[in-house]
């Protein structure tokens, strides 16, 4: 009786830790990385996959590519996230726009860029506050993010998330 008492408690317990419930933050793809794939494909800054797209690490998990298949355990949400950080990884400084860097990485603790809570936030308002430690994920986006990219996600904001990328300069009027 103890026994299947005790194995009830851990499935319970197990079930609970891997399903999750709906109010989850959005997993943090940065420390999936690390804890899952980094083995095999070095440090996110040097990565052997650098913008892998989700249907391509779907793909090498189901075909088990390099033994993959042992991941299958991973749900999409993760998989995305750890896809998401691999898009960034690949990317050029110049080439990120701030709503989709916001999207990526900040709008699973703070809302979608048009109802965010940093929303009107400067870019030093943002960088110090990631810089103090207050990003609630585990991996904290400032590990991937410039400072330009952090200026990108600011203007984002500004703009009521509906850009990021630096508007064209108007000519001044004598």
């Amino acid at each position: 009786m103890k026994k299947t008492v005790t194995s009830t408690l851990l499935a319970i317990i197990l079930s609970l830790v891997f399903t999750g419930n709906s109010h989850a933050a959005k997993p943090d793809g940065l420390a999936l990385y690390r804890a899952i794939c980094a083995k095999c494909h070095s440090s996110i800054e040097n990565t052997t996959i650098p913008s892998r797209r989700l249907a391509r690490i779907k793909s090498a998990i189901a075909t088990n590519i390099g033994g993959m298949g042992a991941l299958k355990y991973l749900k999409d949400d993760e998989l995305k996230a750890v896809a998401d950080v691999l898009y960034l990884a690949g990317l050029k400084e110049d080439e990120a726009d701030g709503k989709e860097l916001y999207g990526m990485l900040c709008s699973g603790c703070h809302k979608a860029a048009e109802k965010s809570d940093i929303k009107g936030k400067t870019a030093a308002d943002i960088q110090s506050a990631m810089k103090a430690g207050k990003c609630a994920s585990s991996s904290s986006p400032r590990k991937l993010l410039t400072d330009k990219e952090i200026s990108r996600i600011a203007d984002a904001l500004k703009e009521g998330g509906k850009g990021g990328k630096e508007p064209p300069r108007q000519p001044v009027k004598k």
